[in-house]
């Protein structure tokens, strides 16, 4: 319904923070951070994020801008390697003013990416990874439920800043993404 909403009228719904949350974002994220959010599940488990990948990614790109992951909700409060955001994890208010403080969001498809890819202001990179036995990141179904064309992208989407990238969430693709988005 949204997409033909915007289709029709070019009008879209948005979704917006508390001010308290907005407040808490500027306060500790004045450096306007990378993000990568986790998808950690115990079911379809073919769809979570590559740790490791991304791990490697947050390594690359650690040196010049902060990273800051956000966790999956069931993975709160356990140890990471990185720095994470417990509080975004866990409160809606609070991921979404992070995702539009944050100079880029970076999702495999996930139910926290709708709150990015819902939007026209918000930078995401969101990966529509290889998952075996499950339909919805077919090009088809995606046609079929969400009415993109099949590889394409959200019709409200900046090419270069809002972005699903139909490929796996490896370092390389993320590397790329990035580097695209700096420019």
């Amino acid at each position: 319904e949204s997409l033909a909403q915007y289709r029709t009228t070019g009008w879209m719904p948005t979704f917006d923070a508390s001010r308290a949350a907005r407040m808490w974002a500027w306060e500790n994220f004045p450096d306007s951070p990378i993000t990568i959010t986790l998808r950690e599940c115990t079911y379809w488990p073919q769809r979570n994020s590559d740790v490791f990948e991304w791990v490697k990614f947050a390594r690359y790109i650690g040196g010049s801008r902060r990273v800051i992951f956000i966790r999956d909700t069931d993975c709160v409060g356990q140890p990471f390697g990185f720095e994470t955001c417990d509080e975004a994890s866990l409160d809606l208010h609070k991921r979404l003013a992070l995702y539009r403080r944050a100079k880029m969001n970076f999702f495999v498809m996930n139910g926290p990416a709708s709150l990015a890819y819902y939007t026209k202001d918000i930078p995401y990179a969101v990966f529509l990874t290889s998952a075996p036995g499950y339909p919805c990141y077919d090009p088809t179904w995606l046609q079929r439920f969400l009415g993109i064309d099949p590889y394409g992208q959200f019709p409200w989407a900046t090419t270069r800043n809002q972005r699903l990238i139909y490929a796996d969430d490896d370092y390389e693709m993320a590397e790329e993404t990035y580097q695209e988005h700096l420019k």
